[in-house]
């Protein structure tokens, strides 16, 4: 098929492969004395080769509302997966530093976290963990800095949040999440990106976006009944035999006696 890419001066190139008109670009540009450019990916951002930096291909992009696609679910055979999140905007604009934080849950157990990392390994959890959520907050370095210009922001004013998450480290090699939240974090709160879930055979799981802030005081409260889908409930206590709780409690009368 044919393409069109704007070269040096606006020039139209029709009708030219991608690769032939990148290779042409470079040799002209050798030839005048300026060292050539590697060339930079004209692919949408979710069509994007993962052999680069994954903050760099996941989450990049200078019209992030519109190039934008996100992913909500995906399922992978464990590993070492990695998550990155970012603020939109400047670094001026960025009173808000956010970073990765891990959760784990067993089946009819409590919460265990943050665990502050972008890399996790499946294959190291505990068999009973049954589901491992992931988590994106304000990094402490920027906590103060939010807080003495708090009355100054408004929600229009936080910039949009974007977090990725991949099988693969340092370069990913599958895409399992893309979650995009346009309002930002506020101070104090603590956004629910998504969650990899074991998925019936031991060495799968599937990863499902949930895109929900909450306070992060209550964030561990709230996990069990946010998570009650991914987890089975604690088994209920036996109940006691009516014959052996009568024998039971006559021991201990004739004991006490």
């Amino acid at each position: 098929g044919s393409c069109s890419l704007e070269g040096g001066g606006g020039r139209a190139m029709k009708r030219e492969s991608g690769a032939a008109y990148l290779a042409r670009r470079d040799a002209d540009q050798a030839e005048g004395g300026q060292p050539a450019k590697k060339p930079r990916s004209g692919l949408p951002l979710h069509r994007r080769s993962l052999g680069d930096s994954f903050v760099d291909i996941l989450l990049q992009g200078t019209h992030p509302d519109v190039s934008f696609r996100p992913l909500h679910f995906s399922r992978c055979e464990g590993g070492r997966v990695t998550a990155a999140v970012r603020a939109d905007g400047s670094s001026s604009e960025k009173l808000v530093k956010p970073r990765c934080a891990w959760w784990t849950l067993e089946n009819g157990g409590q919460p265990v976290g943050p665990v502050h990392s972008s890399i996790l390994d499946l294959t190291m959890l505990d068999k009973d963990v049954a589901v491992v959520v992931l988590v994106a907050e304000s990094a402490e370095d920027g906590k103060q800095t939010v807080t003495e210009h708090s009355d100054t922001l408004s929600l229009k004013d936080m910039p949009a949040w974007t977090a990725a998450l991949g099988v693969g480290t340092p370069r990913p090699s599958q895409e399992l999440l893309r979650v995009r939240r346009g309002d930002g974090v506020r101070p104090g709160g603590v956004w629910l990106v998504g969650v990899l879930a074991r998925d019936g055979e031991e060495a799968s799981w599937r990863a499902e976006a949930i895109d929900e802030v909450y306070p992060s005081g209550r964030l561990k409260a709230l996990l069990p009944l946010r998570c009650k889908d991914f987890v089975k409930p604690p088994p209920p206590p036996e109940e006691e035999d009516p014959m052996e709780k009568t024998r039971r409690l006559l021991a201990e009368a004739m004991k006490s006696a």
